[in-house]
């Protein structure tokens, strides 16, 4: 125990007395609480879900997901639209059309949708003189965004590309795109009758 306590006392000497704080010369606030900013920085988000849609209302037309060509991809949500407008008894334009939803789509801020048609409607790949026939066959478009939007607009009219609405603020929800060409007294020409559309969400500043 005298050996301990010899040994504690020769370690004392060697470490020397602790020195004393500054306490001078030090700032202080005018109290004993601390204001903190916390923040993190998001960025502009706006997306359709790409899970695939989900197809309603089809008369006379079916949807298949994926990519088509026109620089969408399978990771997207692209797709084609089959619409048999032919009236069989006399090669009329009928009735045909259909939706697609796309789930637990978001834009986390004010944004505008527009709509881009390549053709300005259905364009046929062969043509003729005989007024008759159409060649153009124009078809309406509508687009809502669960309650919170919704436009509508013909392919004549974005052709080129046109602003079809704007939404103040941000939303979330179901993204619906519908496409629908009606009855109408024309002939029809053999061939391939197409357009590309695309439905565009913008963030707005």
């Amino acid at each position: 125990m005298k050996t301990f306590l010899m040994a504690s006392a020769a370690l004392a000497l060697i470490a020397g007395p602790v020195a004393a704080q500054d306490w001078q010369g030090q700032t202080y606030g005018n109290d004993a609480a601390a204001w903190w900013l916390i923040n993190a920085e998001v960025g502009q988000f706006c997306k359709l879900n790409a899970a695939g849609g989900v197809v309603d209302n089809p008369t006379n037309a079916s949807f298949a997901n994926g990519a088509n060509g026109q620089g969408g991809t399978t990771a997207e949500a692209d797709g084609t639209v089959t619409l048999d407008i032919q009236n069989d008894s006399d090669n009329t334009i009928r009735l045909a059309g259909l939706g697609v939803t796309y789930g637990k789509s978001q834009c986390n801020m004010p944004f505008s949708v527009s709509a881009n048609s390549l053709n300005g409607g259905l364009l046929s790949d062969t043509s003729t003189s005989d007024n008759d026939f159409v060649e153009l066959v124009n078809y309406d478009l509508d687009v809502t965004f669960d309650q919170f939007y919704s436009g509508m607009e013909n392919a004549a009219a974005v052709q080129g590309g046109a602003t079809i609405g704007a939404h103040p603020e941000a939303a979330a929800g179901d993204f619906r795109i519908g496409v629908r060409v009606n009855a109408q007294d024309d002939l029809l020409l053999e061939g391939t009758y197409s357009d590309f559309l695309k439905i565009t969400m913008t963030p707005t500043v």
